[in-house]
């Protein structure tokens, strides 16, 4: 019980700023007779005493570890410098997320007549078998510029006439390719044009009855779209009072509200806004309005949802239970650029790397705070998944391991940091780092999934239960392209997986699996951050990352046709199986576009954590970046996108992420929410962080949580003990070359 309440005290006193200490003395005390402390007992005290500091004797560095040798300053390290250090790109400062609007199309001039019951332009006649089995219609009218309706349920002649709403001309040309359309679907002679249009499928008389029913029903649905006719009279009227003063909502939901037309739609219900009361009017019956009513309110917390605050933290845990008295910086070399083999590109990081002194291992601060930042870590995500129920986007979470990488410090004035003084930069709001996507070593990197599927079989197990060996785990391929576009930059993710059948026995052949497009916030080129959080272990550089990322996701059809014909045209090149089993890459066929920004494409390995519904993923990763024109993609871009220059090559590293397959399903809600409504799943900590499988039952919530944090660990321990081995072997062989 000591124990846990000393944990606990540690974690609100690392969340709330203490209180100042209380007067000793009983009762009221006068101000004036108080007794003020003299300026030499105000000062704070050395953090070492200088004899301890001149004879303390620092503990060796283990013949694994990397950096120059050096000893403990002989006095208190100064102050850090004012001035704020960048090394390459950094974040904007952390605030508040602008609400944005929501991914619908806005009404033209044409729809927008049709909301207030103008009159059409003109009519034209549809066969009742294409209307009822296609939506051609439709498809030409938006891309004519003028929008068709029929408003006449009964049929002509086995036709269904439909109005045009739009200026003369968009009319002439919608009647025009309507004209066009019905020709080909309904001429035998003329096969060449029906492969332009989608094939019709002649329907049995019953079919067809069923396709009239649920036609009138969409058409009557529709009505709802449009504003309530004056004449009109309605069982019941409600009314929802804006409440957001950040945005106006035609600025989130359209200049015709169209975003609500769902919420219309499914309610059965007319909604209008009057502006001067800045007022949702809600009309029907009176079940319909509560409904209506409802789905606004929830709407709200949509658009509020879109609102939150990113949450960026940076904790320290301690593994070894060594806890450092300094600090210093370590250079980091990024990944290489091989685009020029003779001179290669290399660039390089700072990241932190802690000292410390025979005498002050601390191993008691080292296990409470281990402890108490653990569970920061878990009350901070379980916090912002409370704030994700009407969150309407893509949405991923992971678990990565890298090496913490320092983006925006103060430097230290004698190259040296004070262990508090460091904590205490890592909390100012202008403190920047990042987790590398690679592991962070090289050598380590490239024996890593060897290594694992060595020494890791009792702690991971296949993904596919069809496989017994680690070693016979297929890998899955990934291609993420980045499109440069001036409302966001796009974003596809393919994954492919190996064909069941193969038409070369020599070949390994892959089948794509899924194809998704995002697009980011304007100017991020990246998805956003909701949650990062870093888990840093400062003795070895290794850093645990929690992230959650968000984007838009974005409807295929609403893609620019050459990104969709890119799209398509891009192939894996079957690689055979030797060069697979040597984990050789697996090479991409596409032609680079114009508006091209960077490519990532991984081979992906995956285990299951034994006894857990926690996977790990090991990814070889590389890298391309391409310098796009400022300009968008166009077709004649995209025929001289050959003569464009190269795109910057770097070496392939490999990274480290655990994730449950349940937090994808989860969030595929979110990604298809619709407007006014909130996710099934709960926040709560057995749903996201389930017991492993046959642990015992215990009423403690966290159980899950403690029980992944020990598999990390686990996981940690083991490449650690690769590190050991790779530079014990490294340093042999350097000896013998040197005796040689």
């Amino acid at each position: 019980m000591a124990d846990y309440e000393l944990t606990n005290t540690a974690e609100w006193d690392s969340e709330y700023t203490p209180a100042t200490k209380p007067d000793p003395e009983d009762g009221w005390q006068e101000v004036a007779k108080k007794v003020r402390a003299s300026k030499t007992e105000r000062q704070p005290a050395s953090s070492l005493p200088q004899s301890v500091q001149q004879s303390s004797c620092r503990k060796p560095r283990q013949k694994n570890e990397t950096g120059r040798q050096r000893q403990p300053p002989v006095s208190q390290p100064r102050a850090l410098l004012d001035k704020w250090q960048k090394d390459g790109r950094v974040q904007p400062p952390q605030q508040q997320l602008r609400p944005s609007k929501f991914q619908v199309s806005d009404d033209g001039e044409a729809e927008a007549a049709w909301r207030a019951h103008r009159n059409p332009v003109g009519e034209v006649r549809i066969p009742e078998f294409l209307a009822f089995s296609a939506r051609q219609h439709e498809t030409i009218a938006r891309r004519c510029g003028a929008f068709i309706f029929n408003r006449n349920e009964e049929s002509i002649g086995g036709e269904k006439i439909y109005s045009i709403w739009g200026d003369k001309k968009a009319f002439e040309r919608t009647v025009q390719e309507i004209g066009a359309w019905i020709k080909a679907a309904t001429s035998d002679i003329k096969r060449g044009a029906a492969s332009k249009f989608a094939k019709v499928i002649s329907q049995t008389p019953e079919e067809r009855r069923r396709s009239d029913r649920r036609w009138r029903r969409e058409v009557q649905r529709q009505t709802y779209r449009q504003n309530p006719p004056p004449e009109k009279r309605f069982q019941a009227m409600g009314s929802f009072h804006w409440p957001i003063d950040e945005c106006r909502p035609d600025e989130v939901l359209g200049s015709s509200y169209e975003a609500l037309d769902p919420i219309r739609m499914d309610c059965s219900c007319h909604i209008t806004f009057h502006a001067g009361l800045g007022v949702f009017r809600v009309a029907g019956t009176a079940s319909e309005v509560k409904a209506g009513l409802q789905r606004l309110r929830q709407t709200c917390f949509q658009i509020a949802a879109r609102q939150v605050f990113p949450v960026r933290k940076y904790l320290l845990r301690w593994p070894q239970e060594t806890v450092p008295d300094y600090l210093y910086l370590e250079q980091y070399d990024h990944p290489v650029s091989l685009t020029y083999e003779s001179t290669q590109l290399t660039n390089h990081g700072r990241s932190p790397r802690g000292e410390y002194l025979d005498e002050d291992a601390r191993p008691a601060r080292a296990a409470m705070e281990t402890a108490v930042n653990t569970r920061r870590v878990r009350n901070m995500i379980i916090s912002m998944l409370g704030k994700l129920h009407y969150f309407r986007g893509s949405i991923q979470m992971r678990i990565r391991l890298g090496t913490l990488l320092l983006k925006q410090y103060k430097p230290p004035a004698d190259d040296i940091y004070d262990l508090e003084e460091y904590e205490r930069m890592t909390n100012e709001t202008q403190f920047q780092a990042e987790v590398t996507q690679e592991l962070g070593d090289r050598p380590i990197e490239e024996r890593l999934l060897d290594y694992l599927q060595q020494h890791a079989g009792s702690l991971l197990s296949p993904l596919e239960a069809t496989i017994s060996e680690l070693h016979e785990v297929k890998p899955t391929l990934f291609a993420t392209f980045t499109f440069h576009d001036s409302a966001g930059d796009l974003c596809l993710t393919i994954e492919w997986h190996e064909a069941l059948e193969h038409m070369n026995s020599d070949r390994v052949e892959y089948v794509e699996k899924e194809r998704k497009w995002t697009r980011f916030e304007r100017d991020s080129g990246h998805a956003t951050p909701l949650l990062d959080i870093n888990l840093t272990d400062l003795n070895s550089g290794w850093a645990w990352q929690f992230d959650i990322l968000a984007s838009q996701p974005l409807d295929e059809r609403k893609v620019p046709n050459t990104l969709q014909n890119f799209a398509n045209s891009i192939r894996v090149d079957a690689p055979s199986a030797a060069k697979l089993k040597a984990k050789a890459p697996i090479a991409l066929r596409y032609n680079a576009l114009s508006d091209l920004i960077s490519v990532q494409e991984r081979t992906c390995y995956g285990y299951v954590i034994a006894n857990s519904e926690f996977n790990l993923e090991i990814s070889r990763y590389q890298n391309r970046i391409y310098h796009p024109r400022s300009s968008t993609s166009t077709l004649e871009d995209a025929a001289r996108s050959s003569s464009r220059a190269g795109p910057d090559v770097y070496e392939p590293r490999w990274s480290l992420s655990v994730y449950r397959q349940a937090w994808d399903t989860f969030f595929n809600e979110n990604e298809r929410l619709p407007v006014g409504q909130g996710v099934k799943w709960n926040s709560e900590m057995t749903t996201w962080f389930p017991a492993d499988i046959g642990s015992e039952a215990s009423e403690k919530e966290d159980v899950g949580w403690s029980q992944l944090m020990d598999n990390l660990g686990q996981i940690e321990a083991l490449i650690a003990k690769l590190r050991a081995e790779t530079h014990e072997e490294d340093e042999d062989l350097l000896g013998g070359m040197k005796v040689a």
